[in-house]
């Protein structure tokens, strides 16, 4: 709710990813219209989820969409939630960040498609990795040997 009605202003708040924008003077059924909608937006995404906590719904997310560019804002931005919020969910339940279960979880599928006959840089590239050489320390970093000795297991 803002009393600017500068359309710079109204250009950056879309920007901003906002829900809705009311000028001043309003109604209080314009302001209920607006908060039923987000309500109703919010309860929509929750259904499709079910019942499960919020660190499942990021783990769900991320084996769903780990090929693509995902961070932790942009999960945060999808499920409507603070991205604070669902790191700390997330390392209560999983025991570890979002980020560093991200590239774990890439880091295997890719040791398993090269175990399966890929090359490297298509591995990488087939699990979300778009720079090979930060890559290659991930996965050194977390399997102990260079992705180019994942066939020999070391």
């Amino acid at each position: 709710v803002t009393a600017y009605s500068d359309y710079e202003y109204l250009r950056q708040s879309i920007r901003k990813n906002v829900f809705d924008y009311i000028l001043k003077p309003y109604s209080s059924g314009t302001f209920k219209e607006c908060i039923d909608r987000f309500i109703g937006q919010y309860w929509d995404k929750e259904e499709s989820y079910g019942s499960m906590t919020v660190a499942q719904k990021v783990y769900k997310l991320i084996q769903e969409r780990y090929k693509e560019q995902i961070s932790l804002q942009s999960i945060a931005d999808e499920l409507g939630m603070d991205k604070s919020y669902i790191g700390r969910a997330f390392r209560k339940e999983f025991g570890s960040g979002v980020v560093e279960y991200l590239i774990r979880y890439r880091i295997d599928k890719a040791e398993s498609l090269i175990l399966h006959g890929m090359n490297v840089q298509e591995a990488s590239e087939a699990v979300g990795f778009m720079d090979p050489s930060y890559f290659g320390r991930c996965f050194k970093r977390l399997k102990g040997y260079p992705p180019k000795n994942a066939r020999k297991g070391q």
